[in-house]
């Protein structure tokens, strides 16, 4: 989940749509907004709290309160605070289970414009050169089209963007609902919101964790992810272009600002932390040079490196108790080297078919007392800073 502050009010928006507004003080009022198509249970906890208590309808308790909240409803329970008083808590949500053929059913009604904007897009830029357009060049063309929008023709808000709609069957376990920036965020949206910094990458429904520690070994120095947008600010008309290396060569990706949802939420695969868009747009070009988003499910770390940065990657097998391996890490952190490391456990985990791996990204390697070795490193899957 991702939240924003205002100065009396604190929101929290959870993946699929649904947010908490509290309003602070000594009392709290929270309100909780499901947008999931079915009912959703909130369980708050607040067991590690002291001198506060939790109130709905009557209902009082210091320990934890569950909310059932009808689909696209809201419910208001009061936090009440004594002070001096210590305030913790968890919330968690538990969204009533909803078919795919009825969640599908849902988007198809909620999305009746989106062939009829795709239709009309793809007859208004057919004769122009739109990949080769300055961004304002096209939307003066666009401004003069029904809506004003651009939707890719190449890479549109369709099946074959998600997935091998051909030759395979639907692999996800939600129904995709496509949705435009202002249809999921509250606020004003940015492309680059305060900066780009690993806490605003926050991992969806696509086991493409080689890609986001890519992603935030990169955001470690902001200008390797700027450089990588051509138009470096948002624009209404939804018209971005990206550039990726792909197979030694500089290619620019046109991407539309369509983004993959959940039925009625927010994002289903990475999103940012916050009202940005960088690394949505930035894994929606990414996709669309591979195919679809599927593809993304797996790949290695090095391949991704390669593709946003254009320079050469190195794979090495590192023992730490290797005193020529330890000295030429240090080296490579010296200079400032992109590293990152990939751990496979040696044995299987019962329930798993193949032993489990994953990707970190290398952000300190230090020596300390008595040749104690140390490596500082970030997990892509865990970077979000929780505020409560």
């Amino acid at each position: 989940m991702a939240s924003s502050k205002s100065a009396n009010t604190k929101q929290v928006a959870f993946a699929d749509g649904s947010t908490l507004v509290r309003k602070l003080g000594e009392t709290e009022e929270w309100t909780f907004s499901n947008n999931w198509i079915g009912e959703q249970k909130i369980t708050i906890d607040i067991e590690e709290s002291e001198s506060v208590v939790l109130s709905h309808e009557g209902e009082e308790s210091e320990e934890s309160l569950t909310l059932t909240v009808p689909s696209l409803e809201s419910q208001t329970l009061l936090v009440k605070k004594t002070s001096p008083y210590t305030f913790k808590f968890t919330i968690d949500l538990e969204p009533e289970e909803v078919e795919l053929e009825d969640q599908r059913k849902f988007v198809e009604e909620k999305t009746p414009h989106i062939n009829k904007k795709v239709a009309s897009t793809t007859q208004t830029i057919s004769n122009i050169p739109f990949e080769a357009m300055r961004t304002e060049d096209l939307i003066e063309v666009l401004s003069s089209a029904k809506g004003g929008t651009f939707v890719d023709p190449d890479f549109p808000p369709c099946d074959a963007s998600l997935y091998d709609s051909v030759c395979g069957e639907y692999p996800y376990s939600k129904a995709v609902h496509w949705r435009r920036p202002h249809e999921f965020l509250n606020g004003k949206i940015e492309l680059f919101e305060a900066g780009i910094e690993p806490f605003d990458i926050i991992k969806g429904d696509l086991d493409n964790g080689w890609f986001l520690s890519a992603l935030v070994a990169l955001s470690e120095n902001p200008s390797l992810i700027k450089r990588l947008f051509i138009n470096k600010e948002f624009n209404p008309a939804g018209f971005y272009k990206v550039r990726v290396c792909k197979n030694g060569e500089w290619v620019v990706v046109t991407v539309d600002d369509y983004i993959p949802c959940y039925p009625n939420g927010g994002p289903m695969f990475t999103r940012g932390n916050g009202n940005e868009l960088w690394v949505m747009l930035l894994e929606k070009a990414y996709a669309k040079v591979h195919g679809h988003y599927w593809t993304l499910n797996d790949g290695q770390v090095s391949d991704a490196l390669l593709d946003l940065t254009g320079c050469p990657t190195l794979q090495e097998d590192f023992d730490a108790d290797d005193e020529d391996d330890w000295e030429k890490f240090k080296d490579y952190d010296e200079k400032g080297y992109i590293i990152t490391s990939y751990n496979t456990l040696d044995e299987t985990v019962e329930g798993e078919d193949e032993n489990p791996s994953h990707a970190y990204t290398v952000i300190g390697v230090h020596e300390g007392e008595d040749d104690l070795k140390l490596v500082q490193v970030r997990d892509p899957f865990d970077c979000v800073e929780e505020d409560n």
